[in-house]
């Protein structure tokens, strides 16, 4: 990658790009999300523009990580429902040609300065057990393992996923 990484905060009226990457996210790695492809593929186009109004403020943001030509990333951060203090970092991805270049840290980093700016108190998220590479890459990123557990839902209830938390 010899363009400047840049990363953008999503709006409404960017819904095609939101949709795009989503789309490319879900048919790379459909085990790694609790949406799947047909779920997203289903949604119309006020959907995705009003998913991406509810990510604003202290409610969320959505983040794509990009050059001049090509999206590479996305990472959704949003408050954590049931627990006021604590965010999440929700639909992390990278395009295989982003990938080991920095941009999934720059992602979180982003979404945990996103985090701090409205004052939450913890970063939490949950990934596939089975997912080494994903849980190396939030160790490094100074997450730590809540003990936490849960399946995904219905059709893929056989993937188990880890809670981690990042301390703000």
């Amino acid at each position: 990658m010899h363009e400047p990484l840049r990363i953008t905060t999503l709006t409404p009226e960017d819904w095609p790009r939101f949709r795009s990457i989503r789309l490319l996210a879900l048919q790379d790695a459909p085990d790694a999300f609790a949406e799947t492809l047909v779920e997203a593929q289903a949604r119309r186009e006020a959907e995705w523009s009003a998913l991406l109004a509810r990510l604003s403020g202290r409610a969320g943001a959505c983040l794509l990580a990009h050059t001049a030509n090509t999206d590479l990333g996305i990472a959704i951060g949003e408050a954590w429902e049931g627990r006021p203090d604590s965010a999440g970092l929700f639909a992390l991805w990278v395009a295989p040609e982003g990938r080991r270049q920095g941009v999934a840290r720059m992602l979180i980093r982003k979404v945990a300065d996103w985090a701090r700016l409205h004052r939450f108190t913890d970063l939490l998220l949950e990934v596939g057990a089975a997912n080494a590479g994903a849980i190396a890459l939030y160790s490094e990123s100074e997450f730590l393992p809540t003990g936490a557990r849960k399946s995904l839902p219905p059709p893929r209830a056989h993937i188990v996923e880890l809670e981690m938390r990042l301390a703000l």
